[in-house]
């Protein structure tokens, strides 16, 4: 801050009698290699200061020697505050930004330099992360296609595999009823008949060996069903696919079961049918 001495003091300086030679100020700026606007701005500011202070008529307030004049002139020329003038903060801070400006740019530019080289480095990273994102989800996405293929492929080859059972199950069934029905012709026992015996005995005992397949499969079946009271053999279900192949194959085991009886099976006295028809050549 200035007081009002300094300020009317101020008034008397190069710069402020710089401004009153009108027409002869060129003049002035001519001699000293300038333009009048430019010499203004170089005598205005410091200089007016250290000019006052040197023709200041109060010796006390005055420079106290030379030598102190003349550092006060290199401290104008080093962009330094002088001790002419009471200069405040931003005073300081501005002589300061222009005798270290140099510095100040390059660090400036380096700290620019560096921020623009971390938003590049954040732009790829959060790029790059977006990518895995991206690539992670489409990874997710086909593995759940996979999944869901597999289940379908899974249940489409169950259902295939219970469609197959169903038909070698009905087959069975059905060609028992002709093995039934084609033994009540190979009646009496007769050399004759042998090769038909031996061709009926071949058929019989292909499904009988299935026999055991068809027990297994009507047991799985019937831990989902509810046994009904007081009838044997007679389960209920909720699901009427799984009622009707249960009943299928309860009668398919009972009439297998009662076709290889050994006392009373048709298969067994078939058998005996071709022994008698063997001896009796």
């Amino acid at each position: 801050m200035t007081c009002p001495r300094q300020k009317a003091l101020y008034q008397r300086t190069a710069s402020t009698r710089l401004q009153t030679l009108g027409s002869k100020l060129g003049n002035v700026a001519e001699q000293r290699r300038s333009e009048p606007k430019i010499l203004g701005k170089i005598v205005h500011g410091d200089l007016d200061w250290i000019v006052m202070k040197a023709l200041e008529k109060d010796r006390g307030r005055r420079y106290d020697s030379a030598v102190h004049f003349a550092q006060d002139i290199d401290r104008y020329l080093s962009d330094e505050p002088v001790l002419a003038r009471s200069s405040g903060k931003i005073h300081r801070t501005v002589k300061y930004l222009r005798r270290y400006r140099v510095g100040i740019f390059f660090i400036g530019g380096g700290l620019a330099v560096a921020t623009v080289l971390l938003l590049v480095v954040f732009g790829f990273y959060h790029q790059a992360n977006m990518q895995r994102h991206i690539a992670m989800k489409q990874r997710m996405v086909a593995e759940d296609s996979h999944m869901r293929a597999m289940h379908q492929a899974a249940r489409v080859e169950e259902e295939a595999s219970l469609q197959r059972e169903m038909v070698l199950r009905l087959s069975d069934q059905k060609r028992l009823g002709e093995l039934i029905s084609e033994a009540e012709s190979l009646w009496p026992a007769h050399p004759r008949l042998v090769t038909r015996y031996e061709r009926w005995l071949e058929d019989g005992r292909e499904i009988l060996g299935r026999l055991e397949d068809h027990r297994e499969k009507l047991s799985q079946l019937r831990e989902l069903g509810t046994p009904v009271t007081g009838e044997h053999r007679k389960f209920n279900f909720e699901n009427p696919e799984d009622q009707w192949y249960h009943d299928l194959l309860a009668d398919l085991v009972g009439a297998l079961e009662s076709f290889s009886h050994p006392e009373t099976g048709v298969f067994l006295d078939v058998e005996k049918r071709r022994t008698l028809a063997k001896e009796s050549k």
